[in-house]
């Protein structure tokens, strides 16, 4: 039997019935019947779902001698990987690390750590330096590719196959098994990248009262796994950041840089792969701290698209293939959400907002000057998909927009006066508005401005708007005088008179040319 077009074939030896055959023109029946009772033979069958097992979970090739004979060839599992040279130490995460795995009070217990955070944090290389400041501690240390659930079950299965040949036939129930046996108590397990809310970890977790587990994600629900300690592990310090910026740069020590430094890394936002992709730059291209802060500035996309080179870590080099990877599990809604919020501040977005105006469907006019703009239809379209996909709005869409940016780490959340407000980090932001096709911009920002537009009556509200206000009206971009209008009436009531006054100027310069 050949496996596919690999070149490699199995042999089933059929020796009950068909071996004395000397005509060869053996009805297919018979051949079914016989090769039938051959494979309920319970030796047969045990050797072909370890051949399906070591195919499905790519262990290697299994040769016919180590389906014939116990404890056939031994797997080598890979070694753990290696720690970035740009390692930087952030103090509050590593304490906790530490006092939760190895200085906790309970060694009886299995200790489970989930760190959590959004593509670009730090997560694997966190992880990774403590496992080489501390694999010596324990007898067994393995990470596992947690990417989906064949790769995990593939890891364990080589992780204990790697341990000896007396495991080499090892199922993935006797992996897991292994280190669920009180014989086995002092391992740690590193389950890396577990980001696909789909992937069910729980049940391919070792189910024990010992061991170390840790499992990094952006899936901010695997939460729920940890015995004591989730670690919700966010942008580096700015001190952190200077020291990230001056390794990945060689320039440790160089007082000309030493004021812009700061300046780049409140730039990127303290992101620690961010940091790296300037860092990385400004080593190649040997320009100074300066003239990267005006190069970034005038080519964000360009820059955070191209990735930091000769890295020794396996992580995401560059900030936007980090978030890319995200951006390809959600679902078109919510990455319609993402761009339409990018046209807003970064910060402290008031969801309040959108039930308000799609309860009117997203046609409130506080100041109605017979312009609804050019991409009106459009617009009204787009937020109807978005935010009514039923065709009606219901309460529930907004807490399953927010769980949905929650469990890839896009967004987070805090409240003010009973108001959800949401959260993203500036380079998110502005990578969601890169992203827009770029035929689709202008409907996208009408889209932006009818949502805000909608809300501006609304007084419980107004002082959570404003900078969302500000900063649709600081481009120069075309805005429907309708909204236009909605945003200079509300600068007004907020006794913003230079700013409402400047609005409703270019509003009759407007109307002027057009009507003369």
């Amino acid at each position: 039997m050949q496996l596919g077009n690999l070149g490699f074939y199995f042999r089933l030896s059929v020796q009950q019935g068909l071996q004395i055959a000397k005509n060869l023109d053996i009805p297919l029946s018979t051949i079914a019947s016989v090769t039938s009772e051959y494979l309920q033979d319970p030796e047969v069958t045990s050797k072909l779902e370890q051949c399906v097992t070591s195919l499905e979970f790519r262990l290697g090739l299994t040769t016919l001698e180590q389906l014939k004979y116990s404890g056939g060839g031994k797997v080598a599992h890979r070694s753990l990987p290696p720690i970035t040279t740009n390692f930087v130490e952030r103090h509050e995460p590593w304490s906790t690390m530490v006092k939760a795995l190895i200085d906790s009070d309970s060694l009886d217990t299995q200790r489970i750590l989930v760190i959590s955070g959004l593509g670009g944090c730090g997560k694997s290389t966190l992880v990774t330096k403590f496992a080489a400041e501390y694999q010596s501690k324990f007898e067994k240390f393995f990470f596992i590719d947690s990417t989906s659930a064949s790769t995990v079950r593939a890891d364990l299965i080589e992780s204990v196959r790697s341990i000896g040949g007396q495991y080499s036939q090892v199922t993935l129930e006797g992996a897991l098994a292994f280190f669920s046996s009180p014989k086995n108590r002092n391992w740690a397990l590193i389950y890396d990248n577990a980001d696909d809310v789909s992937l069910d970890l729980a049940p391919l977790l070792p189910n024990a009262n010992h061991g170390v587990i840790l499992i990094t994600t952006r899936n901010r629900l695997l939460a729920q796994l940890a015995s004591s300690v989730h670690l919700e592990l966010d942008i580096m310090s700015k001190e952190e950041s200077i020291e990230a910026l001056a390794r990945s740069s060689r320039r440790e020590g160089k007082a000309e840089d030493s004021d812009w430094l700061p300046v780049i890394a409140e730039e990127v936002g303290y992101l620690p792969v961010a940091l790296i992709q300037a860092g990385s730059y400004m080593f190649q291209t040997g320009c100074s701290g300066e003239d990267y802060v005006k190069i970034l500035r005038e080519n964000r996309r360009e820059m955070m698209e191209t990735p930091a080179s000769a890295q020794r870590d396996r992580t995401h080099h560059s900030a936007y293939s980090a978030f890319d990877m995200s951006y390809a599990k959600i679902t078109s809604q919510i990455q319609n959400f993402l761009h339409i919020i990018s046209f807003f501040h970064p910060s402290n977005f008031p969801l309040a907002v959108i039930p308000l105006a799609a309860k009117a469907d997203f046609l409130t006019a506080p100041v109605d000057l017979g312009d609804k703009g050019e991409h009106f239809e459009e617009a009204i379209a787009l937020l109807k998909a978005t935010f009514c996909p039923g065709g009606s709005w219901q309460d529930r869409t907004i807490y399953q927009i927010l769980s949905s940016l929650q469990n890839y780490s896009l967004a987070a959340q805090n409240s003010a006066y009973g108001t959800i407000l949401l959260r993203t980090h500036p380079l998110i932001h502005s990578w969601a508005n890169d992203r827009i096709p770029s035929e689709k911009v202008p409907v996208f920002r009408a889209a932006a401005c009818r949502l805000l537009a909608c809300a501006c009556q609304e007084v419980l509200l107004e002082t959570h708007i404003m900078q969302h206000i500000d900063t649709v009206l600081s481009t120069s971009a075309p805005i429907a005088l309708n909204d236009k209008a909605a945003f200079g009436q509300k600068l007004t009531t907020m006794l913003r008179l230079e700013d409402g006054t400047a609005i409703w100027e270019e509003i009759y310069q407007e109307l002027l040319g057009r009507h003369g």
